[in-house]
C-alpha cells in the first residue's frame, strides 16, 4: 500500500512487482504445502487470511486512485468478510477447515490478472474496459461464493438430516 499510495510521482512498478511477488510465493507455498505434505491447520486459516488482506489492500488502493468501480470493490470485500465468517462459523461448529476449490481459484486467478493489468496500465485503459473486467471478476467471486456455500452448508444440512 505505501508504494501505492505514496505521491512523489513515481510509477507503481513498485507496487505491482510486490503485488505479483505476493501473488506467486501464494502459488509456490501452496504446490510446496501440498507436494511435500507442510500442511497445517495453522496454515489453512493464515494463508488464506494473507491473502484476503493482500486482495483488499488492492482493492483500497485502486478504489482510492480512481482506478476501479466502487460497484467492484465494496461486493469483493463484503465477499471476503462473509468468506471469513462463514469459515470461522463452519470451523466452530463442524470442526471443519474450509479450503479453497477449483471456483475460488480461477476467481483468484482472474482477478490477480485484472488488479495487476489496472496497475500496469492504469488510466491507459479506458474505463469501459476496466468495468468489462471487473464485471466479469465479480461474476467469478461470486460464483465462486455461491459453490463455496453450496459445498459447506449444504453438508451441514445434510449432517442434521441424518441425525
Amino acid at each position: 500500500m505505501y508504494y501505492f499510495l505514496r505521491k512523489d510521482g513515481q510509477p507503481l512498478y513498485w507496487a505491482l512487482a510486490i503485488f505479483v511477488l505476493a501473488g506467486v510465493t501464494d502459488v509456490v507455498d501452496g504446490y510446496l504445502a501440498r507436494k511435500y505434505n507442510w500442511i497445517s491447520d495453522l496454515g489453512k486459516i493464515l494463508d488464506p487470511l494473507a491473502d484476503k488482506m493482500m486482495q483488499c489492500a488492492a482493492l483500497i488502493c485502486l478504489l482510492i486512485s480512481d482506478l476501479i468501480p466502487i460497484w467492484f470493490a465494496l461486493p469483493f470485500i463484503l465477499k471476503e468478510v462473509l468468506m471469513l465468517i462463514g469459515g470461522l462459523f463452519i470451523m466452530k461448529e463442524r470442526n471443519v477447515i474450509v479450503v479453497s476449490n477449483i471456483a475460488g481459484k480461477i476467481a483468484a486467478l482472474f482477478f490477480y490478472v485484472v488488479i495487476g493489468l489496472v496497475m500496469l496500465l492504469g488510466n491507459i485503459l479506458d474505463s469501459s474496459t476496466r468495468n468489462i473486467l471487473c464485471g466479469i471478476s465479480l461474476g467469478l467471486t461470486v460464483m465462486a461464493l455461491f459453490v463455496y456455500f453450496f459445498t459447506y452448508f449444504s453438508k451441514t444440512k445434510e449432517e442434521k438430516e441424518q441425525k
